[in-house]
C-alpha cells in the first residue's frame, strides 16, 4: 500500500484530497501547518508528499530541503502560486512536480499513480521490511526510521545479503 503525506493548511481541501485518496486504496498523513509535520511522530515511510507552498508557519520552498533530506520519495508542490518563477522556483528546489489548485481531484491521482510508478523502486533503500529500513547510500539501518549509527564494520556484517 502507497502512503501519502500531505502538507496543507486549508482544511477542507485537504480533507477532501484525503477522502479521495483513501476511495483510491492510499494511505495519507495530513499535516495543516509545517510545524504540525515537524512535530509528528512519523509511523510510516511516505512513497509521495503533497506540499502546499503558502503555509501559516512557512513556506513548502523552505520545507522541500527538509524533505528530502529525510525521504527519498518524490515530492509535489500543490500551490495557488502559479506565476512561471513559482513553478521554476519549485522544480529547481527539487519537487518532482508543481500543480497550479484548483485541479480536478481525477488528474490529482493520474498525476499520483504515474509519479510513484516512476519512482518505486527507484530509491536508494534495497530492502524495508515494515519497522526495518536498510539504506544502502548512507551506510545504515533504520529501525522504527530511527537510525542506528552503525559504522562501516557493522553495516558490513549486518548485510551481508545486502
Amino acid at each position: 500500500m502507497q502512503h501519502i503525506f500531505l502538507i496543507e493548511d486549508d482544511v477542507k481541501l485537504a480533507s477532501l484530497i484525503q477522502t479521495f485518496l483513501l476511495k483510491h486504496g492510499y494511505t495519507i498523513d495530513v499535516f495543516n501547518t509545517a510545524e504540525a509535520y515537524r512535530s509528528s511522530e512519523i509511523t510510516f515511510m511516505p512513497s509521495l508528499i503533497i506540499c502546499d507552498v503558502m503555509l501559516p508557519d512557512g513556506n513548502g520552498f523552505e520545507l522541500i530541503s527538509q524533505l528530502k533530506e529525510k525521504y527519498s520519495c518524490p515530492v509535489i508542490f500543490l500551490t495557488a502560486l502559479d506565476s512561471v518563477q513559482s513553478q521554476i522556483k519549485g522544480l529547481n528546489l527539487g519537487a518532482y512536480d508543481y500543480l497550479v489548485k484548483p485541479i480536478k481531484p481525477e488528474l490529482l491521482l493520474a498525476k499520483i499513480k504515474t509519479i510513484i510508478a516512476h519512482t518505486v523502486g527507484q530509491d536508494n533503500f534495497s530492502h524495508q521490511i515494515d519497522i526495518l529500513r536498510i539504506d544502502n547510500k548512507k551506510r545504515d539501518i533504520y529501525f522504527h526510521n530511527t537510525a542506528l549509527n552503525l559504522n562501516e564494520s557493522e553495516f558490513e556484517n549486518h548485510c551481508l545479503s545486502c
